[in-house]
């Protein structure tokens, strides 16, 4: 964002997140390691449906929010909402049974398993007698869904395929469900290693996922993607929320 557009800020996001239920909300979060403070009093919430942007430079402390939103890292001030009802202990466990999931750059996929077998890793349902033709099932028709005519193998080891279809699967497995919905996903650059027609689908999923109701959290430097799905963009700076505007007649030269 331009200076001026880092002025604009918004604290408690009412109007900007629209009338729907909110999902997530951290209010007035800090987080310290040692004497580096790597977040100061940042407020973020997202409702159902939304998409929300996410920018800002290297250690502007958008890993530090992210991580706070999945559990992996407690705040040291500052309170965690989930369905707008405060929440004191929050862990992955906890946010991964409320339907949070979450797609990092550093894939987090098993490389000796298969595809199907990795589904099975991130869904416990999926046991007992008939578990692989479930799971096949499972990953293959989120992949269907989201990049059509993928042809990837689901039944040969991860570590053989390219990393574009690693990271199609990744990004299949987080929106994929059986005994949990999903209710928010965050994506923290999925699409640095998938080409060009890939990124497209994915960005059409996304808007299409939101009108279903699930909230979406897009995190990239490539500002055309912001553009095309995001319904609000909120930029950092270091470890603050600078900035929380509206999508709307944003373009590259104002959102720069």
């Amino acid at each position: 964002m331009t200076d001026g557009a880092a002025s604009t800020v918004h604290p408690d996001a009412t109007q900007l997140a629209g009338a729907a239920p909110r999902v997530l909300e951290v209010i007035g979060a800090a987080k310290s390691f040692g004497a580096v403070k790597a977040l100061t009093d940042a407020t973020f919430r997202i409702s159902r449906g939304e998409v929300v942007g996410l920018i800002g430079h290297n250690g502007a402390g958008k890993s530090t929010l992210v991580n706070l939103l999945a559990g992996t890292v407690q705040c040291t001030a500052g309170e965690f909402l989930l369905d707008g009802q405060r929440v004191r202990a929050w862990s992955p466990h906890k946010a991964q049974r409320s339907g949070l999931r979450c797609i990092f750059q550093e894939l987090s996929l098993c490389a000796n398993l298969t595809a199907v077998e990795n589904t099975r890793v991130t869904h416990p349902s999926l046991r007992g007698l008939r578990w692989k033709s479930r799971a096949v099932a499972t990953i293959g028709r989120t992949l269907d869904d989201i990049f059509p005519d993928h042809e990837i193998p689901l039944h040969a080891p991860v570590a053989r395929l390219p990393i574009g279809q690693r990271q199609m699967i990744e990004i299949a497995r987080a929106f994929s469900e059986t005994a949990t919905k999903v209710r928010t996903v965050i994506l923290d650059g999925p699409t640095s290693a998938l080409g060009h027609e890939a990124t497209g689908q994915l960005l059409a999923y996304i808007r299409r996922t939101a009108r279903d109701s699930r909230a979406c959290i897009l995190i990239t430097h490539r500002l055309d993607e912001i553009l095309a799905v995001c319904d609000r963009v909120v930029v950092m700076k270091d470890g603050r929320i600078v900035s929380e505007v509206r999508n709307e007649g944003l373009t590259r030269d104002t959102a720069a």
